[in-house]
């Protein structure tokens, strides 16, 4: 490896980045003109304005800024979103709820993304033909534009992002599909995060401020109004913990659990009984 990149490297790794080779070259993989190959087989010569952009990407990774934010890009079902610290950074174990609804092999004619962030899921029902209208609410301006901003990149139509704040505000449309991947940790819990995503990704969407529950009652308060009677919910979950409590709410439904791709409890499937 170039001494440059070596450097590099060691600046992560004494800052206790474990992946620093890896991520030195997913950032140039991003960032430059070579290609995956030329890269892992060390076949490339890094310009001046290459070098800078590594040196500073290095810099703001040493402070344990997220590569996400860093490279304004996250992957999220095999397609390239973009982020900033404005959305929450989509995790693999989101795309659960993708996997149980291609399972199942059904088309739904109108889908409600709860907490869109990114897009992420609403441009994944659309991607994928899983939904033909969507309406996706998000209480966050910036969160809606940068949802639209994925949906341009990706030239799709049958979804209408809205900024809504669905605590305060309630929904008079039915829907046959209900999706979310709400805040969900409690204040006790955010408090124990991870200073990299306490001190970068938006508050408001890791926690309730109370116990994190505070989203499930109420959309189990709504779903009379928001449910058609052969439609689904589809509800992440944080800590297995809270299942005994979260299956309380929704007592009055027929409920499953899913595991996500670590064999962690994920995902509930909420339907009318």
């Amino acid at each position: 490896m170039d001494p440059f990149l070596q450097a590099c490297k060691k600046k992560l790794q004494d800052a206790g980045i474990d992946n620093a080779q890896k991520e030195i070259h997913w950032f140039l993989e991003k960032t430059t003109k070579f290609s995956q190959t030329n890269i892992l087989l060390d076949n490339f010569n890094l310009n001046q304005l290459d070098r800078s952009k590594l040196l500073n990407f290095v810099k703001r990774r040493t402070k344990h800024e997220p590569f996400q934010y860093i490279i304004n890009c996250a992957s999220f079902y095999g397609r390239d979103l973009y982020v900033d610290p404005n959305v929450l950074i989509p995790r693999p174990e989101t795309e659960t709820i993708i996997n149980i609804l291609k399972s199942e092999k059904k088309q739904y004619s109108n889908a409600l993304d709860i907490g869109t962030g990114s897009g992420n899921l609403a441009i994944t029902l659309s991607l994928e033909n899983i939904a033909h209208n969507i309406v996706a609410l998000d209480k966050s301006l910036k969160a809606i534009e940068i949802a639209k901003k994925n949906s341009v990149y990706y030239n799709i139509s049958n979804i209408k992002f809205l900024k809504h704040d669905f605590i305060l505000t309630s929904v008079n449309t039915k829907f046959d599909l209900i999706i979310s991947n709400p805040p969900y940790i409690s204040m006790k819990e955010y408090n124990q995060l991870d200073y990299m995503v306490k001190n970068n990704e938006p508050v408001d969407a890791l926690t309730d401020f109370e116990d994190g529950l505070l989203f499930y009652k109420h959309i189990q308060k709504s779903l009379s109004n928001l449910l058609t009677n052969n439609g689904i919910v589809l509800l992440e979950i944080g800590l297995e913990k809270h299942i005994n409590k979260i299956n309380k709410i929704f007592s009055n439904y027929s409920i499953s659990w899913h595991k996500d791709f670590n064999g962690n409890i994920r995902v509930i499937k909420i339907s009318n009984v």
